[in-house]
């Protein structure tokens, strides 16, 4: 009882400084507004604020961005995976009971027009590409693994084979997730990792623990996972967390490549930019994101690089829930595997240009 209490006060104070941030935003709002409308004209209500040709909108001397480091056009998608608990206020979101009878969220939502930048069209990268080199594999030494791969949101999953009684997204009916193996995550983790092992003869570690019923304090959950794994085998070169996405199916061109003539879901990183050593994750992410454009362009998904953008192909959070267990090793990056828009297959079909920018990334470590 005084647990739940204690719980109910914490809400009620999150949604107190919830309720003053807006206030004050408006109100910065309404001030740069009366500026803005001395230079140039409004077409309408929001269009000053809107999104441009999907462009991140960013002004280094921006009134707001000193004051509060909060960008206009930040989403409410956004602002709930920053702060866990709001997810159950998301539109984009639609709240399910588990077994357990607790609540259960759907996973990542970015809004597609904060990402994608100009027209959405299929990325198809020139020409067919290699995708296996022998050259790269190593001897297996299976008493030294060099990679980690678990799931935060192991649920997650793809349209076509989620389970609709564990919730639908409320833009255009999407199932969300599944506890099968062979369709969530937990299943393209293990793809990669046998892929990783039996081509590349790289030793691995994969988890499939579901952390994510309920959906709050998956990370939490996953955290404990993940400090276990690294007391047993602290020198991984590499861990991944493997997420996907979540888009509208109208906008599934943004999320989707065509790489040696096969349909292929596109990978985003995402990275917490609050926590001390930071630049170690981002530099990882920076080194798959450069092996992967250069062998095959068109897998990673567009960002514009500027704003909350650091690097193309990197979504930022200032404040993400737990430093997105990032802050326990530089070798952390959590990776977008396409969306829920996405089929199945598609993510699959990811996961051998995965293995071989990974092998390529390891070789010299």
């Amino acid at each position: 009882m005084n647990t739940d209490k204690r719980n109910h006060n914490k809400i009620g104070i999150r949604l107190y400084i919830i309720i003053i941030l807006c206030v004050l935003i408006a109100f910065v709002i309404v001030f740069k507004r009366q500026v803005n409308l001395k230079d140039k004209p409004v077409s309408s209500s929001f269009e000053s604020f809107k999104l441009e040709n999907t462009d991140i909108i960013h002004d280094n001397n921006s009134f707001l961005d000193n004051l509060l480091n909060i960008r206009l056009n930040i989403t409410e998608a956004i602002l709930s995976h920053e702060i866990t608990w709001l997810k159950y206020f998301d539109k984009t979101t639609v709240t399910t009971v588990a077994k357990d009878g607790k609540p259960s969220i759907s996973g990542f939502n970015l809004n597609t027009d904060d990402l994608i930048k100009g027209n959405s069209t299929i990325a198809t990268s020139q020409g067919d590409t290699e995708v296996y080199d022998a050259s790269l594999k190593q001897q297996l030494d299976i008493n030294n693994p060099q990679v980690y791969v678990y799931h935060t949101h192991t649920t997650e999953s793809y349209f076509d084979v989620a389970d609709p009684s564990m919730g639908v997204t409320k833009a255009d009916n999407t199932p969300t997730d599944s506890e099968e193996k062979s369709h969530n995550m937990s299943g393209l983790g293990q793809m990669l990792c046998d892929i990783i092992g039996n081509d590349y003869g790289i030793a691995t570690t994969h988890d499939d623990l579901i952390h994510n019923e309920p959906y709050i304090g998956a990370y939490a959950d996953s955290r404990v996972t993940l400090e276990e794994a690294l007391a047993k085998y602290p020198n991984y070169k590499l861990i991944i967390d493997m997420h996907r996405d979540s888009v509208e199916a109208s906008k599934k061109d943004a999320v989707t490549a065509t790489i040696n003539g096969e349909s292929v879901a596109k990978l985003m990183f995402v990275i917490d930019l609050s926590h001390d050593g930071v630049e170690k994750n981002e530099q990882t992410a920076k080194d798959l994101i450069d092996i992967a454009n250069r062998l095959f362009p068109g897998l990673i998904r567009e960002t514009n690089g500027s704003g909350i953008f650091i690097y193309p192909g990197i979504y930022t959070y200032n404040n993400g829930s737990g430093h997105f267990n990032q802050d326990l090793s530089g070798n952390l990056v959590e990776v977008e595997v396409g969306a829920d828009c996405n089929t199945y297959e598609e993510a699959q079909n990811s996961q051998k240009y995965l293995a071989r920018v990974i092998a390529e990334y390891l070789k010299d470590k």
